[in-house]
């Protein structure tokens, strides 16, 4: 793609500004240097603790084929851990005032724009889009969590009249915790 975008088909080819080929692709480029030549393992995140997974599986850059790190896979044990103490945190989630969560959701809005470039070359480094479209990615995600973090206090049920006296209202309630692959 002269775009500087990678191309359909085969191993994935970069161009540099002059539109000459390069298997170097522009994310990896503007990796910083601390990064080095090293291979970290991931691990599963469960309860706010890290969690070492029995199996991992290498996470290939896709313009060159190296490998960026290993990534733990979880199982069934990982995930039923994790359904578990998603429950019990869902319950003290359930008894958090609105205001609380549009504050906790605009923080986290906050963290993902000081980490945006980082973010953006980690996504464009794993996933082999161009470094432009990973930036857009990373801002859009921050306004998404602003988004419904100003949702969360307007977001209310209905009350609907029923006849004379008498109503009905509508309560939105989470659904509760869902396992998904």
């Amino acid at each position: 793609n002269p775009a500087g975008g990678a191309s359909v088909g085969g191993p994935l080819t970069w161009y540099d500004a002059r539109q000459r080929p390069s298997v170097v692709s522009p994310c990896r480029r503007a990796r910083p240097a601390w990064q080095g030549g090293r291979v970290e393992t991931t691990q599963s995140f469960v309860g706010g603790e890290p969690l070492a997974s029995r199996e991992t599986y290498d996470n290939l850059d896709p313009a060159t084929g190296r490998v960026l790190s290993r990534v733990a896979r979880g199982g069934p044990e990982e995930a039923d851990l994790a359904v578990t103490t998603a429950a019990r945190a869902q319950r003290e989630w359930a008894r958090t005032t609105p205001e609380r969560r549009a504050t906790l959701l605009g923080r986290w809005a906050d963290l993902v724009d000081r980490a945006a470039e980082a973010l953006a070359l980690t996504e464009c480094e794993d996933t082999g889009k161009p470094l432009s479209q990973a930036r857009t990615d990373t801002a859009v995600c921050a306004r998404y969590l602003r988004f419904y973090a100003h949702a969360i206090e307007t977001y209310y049920g209905r009350t609907i009249p029923r006849g004379p006296g008498s109503f009905a209202y509508t309560v939105r309630e989470p659904f509760g915790v869902v396992g998904s692959i």
